[in-house]
């Protein structure tokens, strides 16, 4: 089930009865409340169990003669879970894992060729070999930051697309704040489907009242009426398992009885939010068993400007 935001505020409110005059959280506090336990609890405990919860691919088109590139700047400490190499054809056969290096074997590879390792060098990877010709894409695989929760008014529902124009109808006409000067996130969020990030910082083409326009190679074609588009890095649907959603709204609620000192109704929350944890945990768990493979961080390989040099770039 996709949880909007409205069915957290609602959740809460009716769980608190919070409706009194001297009641001193909007709409807006309660969200962000969310948004701090999602960031100080819900993260790390996915990244602590290995999970699977929070994975995005993410391509980047390889240059010829060039080995530097970004690490995708909405990933969770900058870190990589894998890097893949892909040609141009996005044939499956030919899509590679490349190995993590250290800087030391990195600074080795000078010649030039098909990438098929890479190292870091602050929040910027470097592949060896250099990549001789322009073919191809960098899939960085990566825990993604769970996007900002806003009310479902900043948001914009599908109606319809039209994969070969680029057209996409919404719901109702776009949000006032929606312009070309900012980037799109589109969202599965449609009642087949648990909610998603399809593809992340889409320009717009231009914005008529119902119809948004973008290129028709960034519109994902999994795309569906119901799925949302959004300011980049925000969304309306929780994009988590439901077992968070009822973890979270308990949270907001201990957070409400704290500020209105109601110790006697704390006390009684407090273990419902206990066993609403652990629940949350063991969905959490990795939903395929074995040895999970370990997401490299960036920052233990930082090198010294001397590697800098010797790797060429």
């Amino acid at each position: 089930m996709a949880y909007t935001t409205q069915d957290i505020l609602n959740s809460v409110k009716r769980n608190n009865t919070i409706f009194s005059t001297d009641f001193r959280f909007n709409d807006s506090d309660i969200l962000e409340m969310i948004d701090e336990e999602i960031e100080s609890t819900i993260v790390p405990m996915i990244l602590r169990l290995h999970s699977d919860r929070l994975i995005f691919n993410e391509p980047l088109e390889i240059e010829a003669n060039k080995n530097k590139y970004p690490v995708p700047y909405r990933a969770i400490g900058s870190n990589l879970k894998t890097l893949w190499y892909q040609d141009k054809n996005e044939n499956p056969k030919d899509k590679k894992e490349l190995e993590p290096l250290e800087y030391s074997n990195a600074c080795k590879i000078l010649e030039s060729g098909t990438p098929n390792g890479y190292c870091f060098i602050g929040d910027d990877i470097v592949v060896v070999p250099k990549p001789s010709t322009t073919n191809g894409h960098l899939i960085f695989s990566y825990f993604i930051r769970h996007s900002k929760l806003v009310s479902s008014a900043q948001v914009a529902i599908v109606s319809s697309m039209n994969f070969e124009t680029g057209e996409v109808t919404l719901a109702t006409n776009a949000n006032k704040n929606f312009t070309g000067r900012y980037l799109y996130d589109f969202i599965a969020a449609n009642q087949r489907c648990k909610p998603h990030i399809l593809s992340i910082d889409s320009p717009v083409i231009r914005i008529d009242a119902n119809k948004m326009f973008f290129n028709t190679e960034l519109l994902p074609r999994e795309l569906r009426p119901g799925d949302r588009v959004a300011l980049a890095g925000q969304t309306d649907v929780l994009l988590l398992p439901d077992e968070c959603y009822k973890y979270l709204v308990k949270v907001a609620g201990i957070k409400i009885l704290e500020a209105q000192k109601d110790l006697q109704a704390l006390e009684a929350f407090k273990g419902d939010l206990d066993r609403a944890r652990n629940i949350m945990e063991g969905v959490l768990s990795p939903r395929v068993t074995g040895h999970p493979r370990p997401y490299v961080n960036g920052n233990r390989l930082l090198s010294q400007s001397k590697i800098k040099r010797a790797i060429n770039i």
